[in-house]
């Protein structure tokens, strides 16, 4: 029986995790009456799974039946696995996955490993971190993939392992990452090991911003809002920032505001960041730097900047865009990749500056003074020109439709062009927040689907769904 259980491993590791159901699959019948594998009938347990198992692409109704009636024989959680593995789906069976997982529960249950296992991966299949009713499902998937993993269940370990990666692992579940940091000294570099190196650094952080650490609560908190390699958690990331703006921290501020969808923290951080411009302050990117690896892809910030940013955000456009403009272009001069980005924005957003040829100009010639063959900026140099490039392509044209036709599309598509390359962000989100609220679910839509990371989420999501039955294709998610 053992070596039947490794089989249906492997073969559960190719087929039941990734299996995809074609043209020709059937669905599994609620009821079985019997089937029509003969060692099933005669009570052979163990050949009756083995030959289920064999047939699952071939005869997979009665695969399934011999498993589903072993189920509740002998070896019921040996059926009940198999059960649980061929409902996840193959090439020929349908998935149904909420079965699936009440067969993997009884056999869980009834201390069967491989069917905690395929339970533990139902429970992570298709849930994304921060989406109602994620996190019990995580937890309890967390505690049974520990316990196999702990076993030696090597799929449980991958499933463990998984779940770190994809931010599905709850930061306090202690166990877990114990056997991912145990695994670290024999591949530094891999992703789940760097994962639980995240999470370390994240409580260490926590615990030093609990003492008044300004900066730590900034990487306590930012970190919440990642969807690979850290326990996500947007409400908690956010309390981290919250706390840390009070203390202090200009760049804590920023993100509260622009993570957490803090806006009566706006005023603050662009007081703040007035400061630390003065000071000449600025947030290295070694901040970021966790464990093995760079854990998140961000580079320094500068304080003048982020103000120039926030006055933006705290203003429509009007006259004051054309002052903070000359300001960017000032330090755009002094080639701060990050003053040119916004900029770039800024013209692609504003009718007054889309007007300014020097604007572009000064743009076009920073981009190849910073991707020359003797810069030391490459890197942003390329993330300007690209930049460059996508708001003239795609702001540009959008903004022009949705101000000389009123396009509801057209005015979706440039503000959510705008969120997702970074520009204007909470004037984007604004726009879109105003059309969603005044039922146009397209727009409530885009807020669900773009890359916004706040808790505001759940209420955009309702107003879809609201404009959905009410007609409005557009807010059908």
């Amino acid at each position: 029986m053992g070596r039947w259980v490794v089989v249906v491993g492997a073969v559960g590791a190719v087929l039941g995790m990734t299996g995809v159901a074609g043209a020709r699959s059937v669905q599994a019948p609620t009821v079985c009456s019997g089937t029509s594998i003969e060692a099933c009938g005669r009570g052979d347990v163990d050949k009756c799974l083995a030959e289920a198992d064999r047939k699952r692409d071939s005869d997979p109704v009665a695969a399934f039946c011999g498993a589903a009636m072993a189920c509740d024989g002998k070896r019921a959680a040996l059926g009940c696995a198999l059960a649980a593995e061929l409902l996840k789906g193959t090439r020929t069976l349908r998935p149904d996955r909420e079965r699936a997982r009440v067969y993997a529960s009884k056999g869980c249950d009834m201390g069967f490993p491989p069917a905690c296992v395929h339970e533990a991966e139902l429970l992570t299949h298709a849930r994304h971190p921060g989406e109602k009713g994620a996190a019990p499902k995580f937890a309890r998937a967390a505690k049974l993939a520990t316990a196999a993993c702990e076993q030696g269940d090597a799929l449980g370990c991958r499933v463990l392992g998984s779940m770190a990666w994809n931010s599905q692992l709850p930061l306090d579940a202690a166990e877990g990452w114990a056997l991912l940091e145990a695994t670290c000294g024999a591949a530094p570099g891999h992703g789940t090991c760097r994962a639980a190196q995240a999470r370390a650094a994240i409580v260490q952080a926590q615990a030093a911003c609990a003492g008044g650490d300004a900066v730590a609560c900034h990487r306590a908190g930012r970190p919440r809002f990642e969807t690979q390699r850290f326990p996500y958690d947007p409400a908690a990331g956010a309390e981290a920032l919250r706390k840390g703006c009070e203390l202090g921290d200009w760049a804590a501020c920023r993100d509260a505001v622009r993570f957490g969808g803090r806006e009566e923290l706006r005023a603050r951080s662009r007081e703040l960041a007035a400061r630390a411009c003065a000071d000449g302050a600025k947030v290295p990117a070694e901040r970021w730097k966790i464990g093995a690896g760079e854990a998140m892809e961000v580079t320094a910030l500068d304080p003048c900047v982020v103000e120039i940013d926030e006055a933006l955000e705290l203003t429509d456009e009007g006259p004051g865009d054309k002052a903070l403009r000359v300001r960017l272009e000032k330090l755009c001069k002094k080639e701060a990749p990050d003053a040119c980005l916004l900029l770039a924005h800024l013209a692609g957003a504003s009718e007054a500056a889309a007007a300014s040829r020097a604007t572009w100009a000064l743009l076009r010639s920073t981009c190849k003074r910073l991707v020359g063959p003797r810069s030391k900026r490459f890197h942003e140099g390329r993330e300007l020109c690209a930049t460059i490039e996508d708001v003239e392509s795609q702001i540009v044209p959008w903004r022009g439709a949705c101000r000389r036709e009123g396009e509801l599309e057209a005015c979706i598509s440039h503000a959510d062009n705008q969120i997702g390359l970074g520009g204007l962000y909470s004037r984007a989100v604004r726009t879109l927040t105003g059309l969603c609220e005044a039922g146009r679910g397209a727009a409530c839509k885009r807020l669900v689907q773009g890359q916004i990371a706040t808790e505001r989420k759940y209420e955009w999501v309702r107003l879809a769904k609201q404009a959905c039955e009410r007609g409005d294709q557009g807010g059908c998610l």
